[in-house]
Formats: structure tokens, C-alpha cells, sequence
């Protein structure tokens, strides 16, 4: 990982407006270094940080679960109709040392909207 980088899932959510009512991030730490810098956020293309807001990218200095960054959603998309089908996480703090192997999990509580 690096400064400024995205991760997109591509078509996650289903077509047509959506609510997420919850959430999970998972994965192992993206600044590996002993003084990490890294902050990220996950949202929409419209919404950076719809879905969480910025968090720390290191374990130890945000929430951690065996030894993997755990975070829920708390951003100010959950619980609202939203019209995209895509979910990027952007780095948003210099990153002082990337993680180069890993693998990010993100879990979605959704209801339909009809």
C-alpha cells in the first residue's frame, strides 16, 4: 500500500438505490511501520467516507482482532438509500512503511429499497 492509493470492489452492491445498514472492514495491517502514519476511508466514488470514516492503518493503534484491523462501519451513509454499486477504501495519511501482501474482506449489511 501506498499515499493516495484505492482499493475498489466493483459492482458490490446491487443495481438500482440500496441501504447499507451495517458493516465490517478486515484486514492486516497497511502501515507495517514502528511509528505508522497511514489513515484510510471506505465509502462510494461520490463519498469518500460515506461508509467509514478515517481510521488508522496500523494494528495497535486503532481496533484490532488477531492481529488484523477490524473496523464497523460508522460513516454518514449508514442507514440512508444510496444509488451506487461500487465501494472504494482510499489511503488518506502518508503511509511510513506499506504493507506489500495482504488481503482486505469487507462485509455489508444491506436492505432492499422498493
Amino acid at each position: 500500500f501506498a499515499d493516495t492509493d484505492t482499493t475498489s470492489w466493483a459492482n458490490l452492491l446491487p443495481k438500482g438505490k440500496s441501504k447499507i445498514v451495517g458493516g465490517r472492514y478486515f484486514a492486516p495491517e497497511l502501515d507495517t511501520n514502528a511509528t505508522p502514519t497511514a489513515t484510510f476511508t471506505i465509502g462510494t466514488t461520490a463519498d469518500a467516507d460515506g461508509l467509514l470514516t478515517e481510521k488508522g492503518a496500523a494494528v495497535g493503534l486503532q481496533n484490532s482482532l488477531a492481529g488484523q484491523l477490524h473496523y464497523e462501519f460508522d460513516g454518514a451513509l449508514i442507514g440512508t438509500e444510496i444509488d451506487a454499486t461500487d465501494i472504494v477504501k482510499t489511503i488518506t495519511a502518508a503511509v511510513a512503511t506499506g504493507a506489500t501482501a495482504g488481503t482486505e474482506w469487507i462485509e455489508l449489511d444491506i436492505e432492499a429499497v422498493r
